[in-house]
């Protein structure tokens, strides 16, 4: 082999070794951030959880379904929590009110979805000016549970 080959072959061989070491930083960074967007996530969830609980025990089922449009007309930088589980925790720790459930479709896409735009349109909200259809997402899964008939 000529020196010229030998130098071209102990660069490329060089240039490999870089590549390999650049990706697996890359992928330790990339993995890094993901466990730390993983573990904020989870925080949120929990914390709209509580707060929804802690705001039910202190409301009747309506009232959950009232602050949900209070909350999907804020916007997300205004808003501290995640209307569908705010919700729907607020829901299960809330006064029961007799016939709360009726006319609440069980899920089956597209229908639900559609129900969910006219129950918003029917209070007034605009599902694509809000996130109304959360509060109705939320009254549809503690009403009518996936897995259930």
């Amino acid at each position: 082999m000529t020196k010229t080959g030998k130098i071209l072959l102990g660069c490329g061989g060089v240039i490999v070794i870089v590549v390999i070491v650049l990706g697996g930083v890359v992928f330790y960074l990339m993995n890094k951030d993901f466990e730390k967007s993983s573990k904020l996530l989870q925080e949120g969830i929990k914390r709209d959880q509580n707060a929804g609980m802690e705001f039910g025990k202190t409301i009747d089922q309506p009232g959950c379904i009232n602050e949900g449009f209070r909350l999907s007309r804020l916007t997300s930088q205004e808003r501290e929590v995640t209307i569908f589980t705010f919700v729907n925790s607020c829901l299960q720790s809330a006064k029961p009110v007799q016939d709360f459930c009726v006319g609440v479709p069980p899920h089956s896409y597209p229908a639900d979805t559609n129900w969910r735009a006219e129950e918003c349109r029917k209070a007034g909200l605009d599902a694509l000016k809000t996130e109304c259809t959360s509060v109705f997402e939320a009254k549809q899964s503690f009403c009518q549970p996936e897995g259930t008939k």
